[in-house]
């Protein structure tokens, strides 16, 4: 009896031992964290506003030294500047399960410094490096981690967060929540910090493969090689953004890519100036050079001396870069005012952009953290902006240049077509000269042929005529012939138009006769234009009809004067010239004569067939006057 007594008082013991311990086992358990709700396409998501944290050395596990800490500027957050030693900050989240709904749930985080690791009540879950890895870069890469359903308590859950870095040790943001809403900020700040930046950095380097490429098609243009250049400054700058890993260490990588802005920066700013032939350029881009040089100073006086501004680290440099931009801006304003030069206008509205971009990425720098704006930075969209604006302005350029080459090639065409017209011209002249002097040659050996065969037969003919005393009406018959050859030989002479010339042999041919009829000749000849028409077949008829009219005047009139005039003279508006034959015969009746004679019907079919027109006018006992007008160019041809 005594020994059951025993028992049960032991068991009475032990039970109220446990229950004084209990108490101390829920007052050593650590509370729940802070949490803000947010909703997300109707869905509930805690966003973490506190945490446990404790930074170390040491890649182990703490068993102690947590502090808890507020979530608005990062965890734990420190610039540390370069180091070659790795430092680790331990993040301890807890949360009840109930607080979630049911269904998958997941951890988004974003913004760590670099490597991370996730362990949900003791176990791992989530890493994004290798064992050893020290060139992992995640502190721009959005990360979603599933929480395996197994591991999940009822109740309280714990999740530790390992963060390594040997740059800067910095925690980011951490939300908890339904896995598909999740999902979808995910996927949408994945496109806007990793995808949009990777196809901005290809686009970039795109950009500057082809400004190299025409620069080395027309080595006289340096400004190509001075985009290519600054193309290739922006890649390696804003490459960080979208890295995996480093391609090299990494300490020696981030550095790079964070002083790289500022040469970047003021080098395009610099350019921006000679591209837009800036009067004293060569000053201002020497103060935008010398710019760089001093953000690049600040810079590592504030990160790695740990001389912090009001505003952070990061945000002095910035405000200074907006001060540059601001300068460039107002210089380019002042230029485009001047000159109302579109490229420099293109250029202003880009950094205006980078303007309000670079302001946006101030406020939201870890070290300032004055709000979350997009929720991704513009910066590493500025650089391409920058470049694709200034190729832009070299596409106008490039287009204007075409434009006034497009210019030059139609007035190229144009003075081709009339050299080929001109060319054409002159094979045609150059075909009327050789057919002319074909011609020449054929007449010149016409005229020798008449002149030394059918001239020679007829003046033997009228020779032993005259000496053999025939007739009369035969030896007229002869001569008459006689001249009508010479007359027919004199047209074939290459007067070329000269209507004087022809007149002047035809008076050397007439006037023998007239003096012999007893008639005197007047020469009252003006000189005239050629007539370029009157060759040798219109001559022909010219001199027939001036034969036709002095037969008349020695058969029929009586006339002892005979006046040969030729003045030029408008007719109906067109210039021309006027032959005229006067005598101071007898006169007759022009109807009557020209009713029944067909001498002066021959007259005038002959002057209408060159032309010309036919004028004849007659006064009894006074004389008659015959004439004839030659156009200097014929209708025909004016058509």
């Amino acid at each position: 009896m005594k020994r059951e007594a025993r028992v049960l008082f032991r068991a009475i013991r032990a039970l109220f031992l446990l229950l004084l311990a209990w108490p101390v086992h829920v007052l050593a358990e650590p509370p729940l964290n802070g949490f803000v709700r947010e909703n997300s396409n109707g869905a509930v998501i805690l966003r973490f506003t506190d945490a446990d944290y404790v930074r170390t050395d040491s890649g182990r596990i703490p068993a102690g030294g947590w502090v808890r800490g507020p979530a608005h500027r990062g965890f734990a957050f420190e610039k540390m500047g370069a180091t070659s030693t790795t430092k680790t900050l331990w993040l301890r989240l807890r949360f009840d399960r109930r607080m979630l709904p049911a269904g998958p749930v997941a951890l988004y985080t974003e913004n760590n410094y670099e490597r991370i690791a996730v362990l949900l009540n003791g176990q791992e879950i989530f890493r994004n490096f290798t064992e050893g890895d020290d060139r992992a870069l995640g502190w721009y890469r959005p990360q979603i981690v599933r929480l395996p359903a197994p591991l999940l308590a009822g109740g309280t859950n714990s999740l530790l967060v390992k963060i390594e870095s040997n740059y800067d040790l910095v925690s980011g943001d951490y939300y908890l929540g339904p896995a598909a809403a999740l999902d979808a900020r995910h996927e949408r700040m994945h496109f806007w910090r990793i995808t949009g930046v990777q196809a901005a950095n290809l686009t970039m380097i795109v950009l500057a493969a082809a400004a190299l490429w025409f620069w080395l098609l027309r080595r006289g243009d340096t400004e190509l090689l001075l985009l290519a250049i600054l193309g290739l400054m922006w890649f390696a700058r804003d490459y960080n953004f979208t890295a995996v890993r480093a391609p090299f260490n990494i300490v020696a990588f981030k550095a790079m890519t964070y002083y790289a802005v500022y040469p970047a920066m003021s080098a395009s700013l610099a350019f921006c100036l000679v591209y837009v032939r800036l009067p004293r350029w060569k000053l201002h881009g020497a103060i935008l050079l010398t710019a760089g040089v001093l953000l690049c100073l600040i810079r590592f006086a504030t990160v790695e001396w740990g001389l912090t501004g009001a505003f952070g680290t990061d945000s002095i440099g910035n405000l200074l870069a907006v001060a540059c931009v601001a300068y460039t801006a107002f210089l380019l304003v002042t230029h485009w005012w001047r000159t109302r030069d579109a490229g420099a206008a293109l250029i202003t509205l880009c950094l205006a952009t980078i303007i309000t971009g670079t302001t946006h990425d101030i406020g939201r720098q870890w070290d300032s953290r004055l709000w979350d704006g997009l929720g991704f930075f513009l910066q590493p969209y500025i650089g391409s902006l920058f470049c694709l604006v200034l190729l832009l302005s070299f596409g106008r350029r490039a287009n204007l240049a075409f434009g006034r080459l497009e210019g030059l090639n139609a007035e190229l065409e144009t003075r081709v077509e009339d050299a080929r017209a001109a060319l054409e011209e002159r094979e045609r002249e150059v075909r009327e000269l050789e057919v002319a002097r074909a011609l020449e040659t054929e007449r010149g050996r016409i005229m020798r042929e008449m002149h030394d065969g059918i001239g020679s037969n007829l003046v033997a003919a009228l020779t032993v005529a005259e000496r053999q005393n025939h007739p009369p009406a035969s030896i007229a018959t002869l001569k008459r012939a006689l001249s009508d050859l010479k007359l027919t030989v004199d047209s074939l002479e290459p007067l070329a138009g000269d209507v004087v010339a022809l007149l002047g042999n035809f008076r050397h041919r007439s006037e023998p006769d007239l003096v012999e009829a007893g008639i005197k000749l007047h020469w009252n000849v003006d000189r005239c234009e050629r007539i370029d028409w009157l060759d040798a077949t219109n001559s022909l008829h010219l001199l027939r009809l001036f034969q036709e009219a002095l037969a008349n005047v020695m058969m029929h009139s009586g006339a002892t004067r005979i006046d040969l005039a030729c003045v030029e003279y408008i007719s109906g508006g067109a210039p021309g010239v006027t032959v005229s034959i006067k005598d101071n015969g007898s006169g007759f009746d022009t109807v009557r004569a020209v009713s029944g004679g067909q001498g002066l019907c021959g007259m005038r079919s002959r002057a209408e067939a060159i032309g010309g027109t036919f004028l004849l006018s007659s006064v009894r006992d006074e004389g008659t006057v015959i004439s004839v007008w030659l156009p200097y160019v014929r209708q025909t041809e004016a058509r």
